[in-house]
Order: structure tokens, then sequence, then C-alpha cells
């Protein structure tokens, strides 16, 4: 038998010794080394710039980065941790109403830069708590203790430019250590009168939470979700920059056949020498003057000359797409052709948003505890533990209901809008992923959905328009039936 050598009453595949300790998944290695450090900083102004199309060399690029990004923060929602204390409840509630406008800005920031690191602590200026954002790209160090495997102290160092009067900018460098019992703030450089160095207690009693994007077991830092695609998205802002290139550079030209130049030139400009060709624009001529035999064509772009760049950009849209764990459904407009039934899609996506949440559930906890124990020191009373659950529409405040319909019914509006889910699977998606609330039957849903867009037109915000369609087309269908 061909491939297999034969010894007594065993078979020895020759692909299955030998050359399997050279392939380039296996190493053999004593005394590996392994990095401890907390990881490197992002890049944090090439992922933000590439997200809202102002980074050199990527911004034909940046429409492809809104879909990954913003449905996914719209379909996560809101997390709604209960307590089975009443005063502990009312003052998460209070939390989550106050950072009602920040919890997607965590999201998102830690979908595009990897990294989202919050800080709860109390201002005695406003006299309220304080999610204070700490760049990933300013925290320097991450001290890790080697025994526990967990993060000790997190150093910071950023350069801070300030503005002190008309024309007048000076820049400060402020270091920070953030234990969990003390933070000590240095300054450096041209320091304001109004800032100096301090040491404070930690009242949050832990170091800075971090919403870790994908991070792998051990990792303190994540990564962006553009990183497995961004290769390809610097090969889709190349190739469309040169076909837009290709497109705004040619012009059309123009081909004249005559007997004489200098009379032609005379008849339509006045004069015959050619040096008035050197203002001529063909898009400005209304009138050609030709005599008998003369005659005047035009040549434009050749139909396909961009044929290639345009293949080449679906391409690496599909990669785009398939690297985003967005199904196609999602892209609107740029997608044509379902890959998936509408059905499918819709699970898939709402299965991403649900294990998303999962993962970024520990950050959540941490630093609503964090913000807890603060707001515990702060009015000297003592709150009960927690657990973390999400979207729990029922036992919400009004506010933060209409937050969470309000990012579902944005995230629903593409699809609707391309006309690529149904009312019926619009109301199979608000299921799956509310699945402890209750729309009630189809017919129901859709009628809520109609008072909603009405109750939103009258407050002068009308977020839930296309609804309003979606409500009649399903009362229509509901009278039909009748």
């Amino acid at each position: 038998m061909s491939g297999e050598i034969r010894f007594g009453d065993r078979f020895h595949f020759s692909w299955g010794h030998g050359q399997e300790a050279n392939t380039p998944t296996r190493r053999r290695q004593r005394g590996a080394g392994r990095d401890m450090t907390g990881g490197v900083q992002a890049n944090e102004e090439m992922l933000r710039g590439l997200y809202r199309g102002t980074y050199p060399g990527l911004q034909f690029a940046s429409p492809l980065c809104f879909v990954p990004i913003q449905i996914l923060v719209q379909m996560m929602g809101y997390p709604t941790p209960y307590s089975e204390d009443d005063r502990t409840q009312a003052a998460i509630d209070e939390i989550l109403s106050l950072m009602a406008d920040r919890v997607p800005r965590i999201h998102r920031g830690a979908l595009i830069v990897g990294n989202s690191w919050r800080w709860p602590r109390y201002d005695a200026r406003s006299e309220r708590l304080v999610w204070e954002a700490i760049p990933d790209s300013t925290v320097a160090d991450i001290l890790v203790d080697v025994a526990s495997e967990e993060p000790t102290a997190l150093l910071t160092d950023e350069m801070i430019k300030l503005s002190t009067g008309e024309n007048n900018i000076i820049c400060v460098q402020r270091k920070r250590r953030f234990d969990p019992d003390k933070v000590d703030v240095r300054w450096y450089g041209q320091k304001p009168a109004s800032v100096q160095d301090y040491s404070a207690r930690n009242v949050a009693g832990q170091l800075p939470t971090n919403f870790a994007n994908e991070a792998d077991e051990g990792d303190i830092r994540g990564s962006s979700v553009f990183a497995r695609i961004i290769r390809d998205l610097k090969d889709y802002h190349d190739i469309d920059f040169r076909a837009s290139e290709t497109l705004a550079r040619f012009r059309v030209k123009q081909k004249q056949k005559t007997k004489s130049l200098g009379e032609w030139l005379k008849a339509n400009f006045g004069s015959s020498d050619p040096s008035v060709l050197a203002d001529f624009d063909i898009a400005d001529n209304d009138l050609v003057i030709n005599t008998e035999g003369e005659e005047t064509t035009y040549e434009f772009l050749p139909e396909g000359a961009t044929a290639a760049l345009e293949k080449a950009l679906e391409r690496k849209f599909w990669k785009v797409v398939e690297g985003s764990g967005i199904p196609e459904l999602f892209w609107g407009p740029l997608a044509t052709g379902n890959h998936a039934s509408t059905d499918t899609q819709l699970e898939q996506a709402v299965s991403y948003a649900t294990a998303k949440r999962k993962e970024f559930s520990g950050s959540w906890e941490a630093l609503i505890d964090g913000s807890l124990r603060v707001l515990s020191v702060a009015r000297m009373e003592p709150y009960a533990p927690f657990e973390m659950r999400w979207n729990r529409l029922e036992a919400i405040s009004a506010d933060m209901k209409s937050q969470i319909l309000l990012r579902f019914a944005q995230s629903a509006s593409a699809l609707v809008n391309t006309a690529s889910c149904t009312p019926k699977q619009l109301h199979t998606l608000w299921t799956l992923n509310f699945p402890e609330s209750d729309p009630g039957e189809y017919e129901e849903f859709i009628k809520g959905l109609g008072e909603m867009a009405v109750h939103k037109a009258a407050l002068g915000s009308d977020p839930f328009s296309l609804t309003e369609d979606i409500a009649a087309k399903g009362e229509k269908k509901t009278e039909d039936a009748e």
C-alpha cells in the first residue's frame, strides 16, 4: 500500500511520524519565555482615526469600520445589575442613570482600541460620582504579582497640552501611580498654578477597570476588532483610492479632424495662433464650428477601465465582513446577495452580542462594585452584594429603558432601510436579544412600535421614524388577515 510501511500487524504511516516535529505549528523548547508586563499600549491615534475617517492612508476604508462597531454596541444594550436589597438597587439604578451616556462610549472604545479604562472616584466640586476615562495610550506600566498573576499597581504617563490664555499654550506632564489603597500624582514641566503633587486614598479600593476586548487567558490588555482585518482595510483604502484617482484625473479628450488648423482655430477662437488652445476647456465649449469634411469626436474613459479595481474592492469587502463578526445582513446596501438566510444571520448577530456581554460582565461588575464603594464612603451607608444582568427592561428606570429601546431601534433601522428584515423577523430579533422581556404576540409588538414612534415624534426626537412604516404595514397585514 502506497505511503505506509508494515511492521508485523501494525501500520506506520509516513505522514504520522518523522517530519511532524518540524512543522510550523510545533516547536520543542524548554524554559519558554513569558511576558507578564501587562502588554503594550494600542496605537490609539491610528485606531480612532480609522473609525472616524481622519487617519492618513486609511480614510477610504473608514466606512467599513462603522458597522462592526456601532451595530454591536447597539445590540449589546446596557448592563442592569440586580440586588435583592432595595437601597443597593436604588443606588445601582442611580449610577447607571447618571452614566447612561457613558455605557455605549465604554463599549465603543473597547471595541475600537481594544481597551477602555475607567476609574470610579468622587468629585468633591460637583459632589457626584465620576467615571474617569484613562486613555490606553497613557497606561505606561502594569505591575503584576508573579505568584497570583494579578495586577498590583497601574502607572500612567501623559503629556497634557493646555491653553492658559490668548495664544498661550503650555505642555505639562502628569505621572500617576494607582494602588488599591492610594493614588500618587506627580506633575512635571510647565505646571499651572492650580495643580500640585499629592497622594490620596483610593476610595474605590481597586485599580482602574479595563474593558479588554478579546483578551486571551492571563492577558490584561485586549485587542481592537480591527486587528484581524487591518491589512485588508489598508488594501481596501489603497485600491479605492487608486480607482477614485483614475476617475478623478481623467478628462474628456476632444479629437479634431480639420483641413487647416489655422483656419479652424480662427473660426472657433478668433485667432490662428495655436497658443489659444492653452486655456481651452472642453467642458466650457458649447459650440464647435466645422467646415465640410471636418469632424469633431470625443474620447471618454473606456468602459471597464476600473473593472479590475472594482473586483478587488468586492473581494476585500467580503474579507472584512467575514472577519468583522457582524453578519452580511447588517451591512446595508454595501452587501449584495445573501450568503445565508436572514433568520440564521439574526441568530448569529444576537449570539455575537451575547458573547460580548459575557466578556465585559466581569469588568462591569468591578466598575459598579467600585462605584458603590465610593458612594458608600461619601454617603456613609452600606450596600449589599449584587449580580450582573443585562437589559432587564422590567426592573429599570424609564430613562434607562428608553436608552435600550433607542439603541435597538437604531440597529434595526439599518435592516428596515434596506428591506433586509421583515417586520416578523424584527419581532424575532427582539425576542432573541431580550429573552427576559415580554414583547407579546407579533401584532402587539408591531402596535407597540407604532406607539413609540408617535411618542418620540411628540417629544421632537424621532429615532423610531422607520418603525411607523413597520407598524402601518403590520396593522395592514392584520386587517387583511381578518
